[in-house]
């Protein structure tokens, strides 16, 4: 078991560009939806102050 693990090593060093990669697309693609959310949450605060 020691013997593949020190194998798998590398490749998980490698792939750490990878991960970088999709943190970052996944920021991208995270930053507008968590933009309509805030406005949607925003909205609805809004709405519930003019009901009262």
């Amino acid at each position: 078991m020691s013997g593949k693990a020190k194998e798998s090593l590398p490749k998980i060093t490698g792939s750490r560009d990878t991960a970088e990669v999709l943190i970052r697309n996944v920021w991208l693609l995270g930053t507008p939806v968590l933009t309509s959310i805030n406005q949607t949450i925003g909205g609805i605060i809004r709405w519930v102050e003019v009901r009262r």
